[in-house]
């Protein structure tokens, strides 16, 4: 009896491609969000628009979130954490909408530094924000918003002993 040789099945070479695909594009993975609009119910003046997720922060328009580098917990007004965004402007627009729309959101003003990455700090009830710009490697900026509870003032319980102090 003779033995036949059977040929290995082969997949089709356009499986390969599309799972190459499909990992190419989870790599840079970005969500749209929809600004949103409000009115203010004690002065019956729009509030300006923001993120539905993110209501005591200004946005730019036409921004994503990078969802990769995005780490935020809670909600609301009372939100921390890190918030990615990329936007289509450039890296002075986008330090020029922040310093002129956050005050508007109750932020004042610490300190800023505009320069190839620019930084601002704001504080908020019991809350600072500090926003860093840099341009993206293709177009627009990068922006990424740290939000963090503001630390305890010097001399309070968790400050550390004064130079030569003992601890008894």
């Amino acid at each position: 009896m003779r033995k036949q040789h059977t040929r290995p099945i082969r997949r089709p070479a356009c499986a390969f491609w599309l799972a190459a695909a499909a990992m190419v594009a989870a790599c840079g993975q970005t969500t749209d969000v929809t600004p949103t609009t409000s009115i203010d119910p004690a002065t019956a003046q729009p509030v300006p628009k923001s993120f539905a997720q993110f209501t005591d922060i200004p946005v730019p328009v036409r921004s994503k979130i990078d969802v990769e580098k995005t780490l935020v917990f809670g909600g609301g007004e009372a939100w921390v954490g890190r918030l990615v965004l990329e936007t289509g402007l450039g890296p002075f627009d986008v330090f020029d909408f922040f310093k002129q729309e956050l005050p508007g959101f109750g932020w004042q003003e610490v300190t800023t530094l505009r320069a190839a990455t620019s930084v601002l700090v704001y504080a908020r009830q019991q809350r600072v924000a500090t926003i860093q710009i840099q341009s993206d490697t293709i177009q627009g900026s990068e922006v990424m918003i740290n939000i963090s509870p503001q630390g305890t003032p010097a001399g309070g319980p968790m400050a550390a002993p004064a130079p030569g102090s003992r601890l008894r």
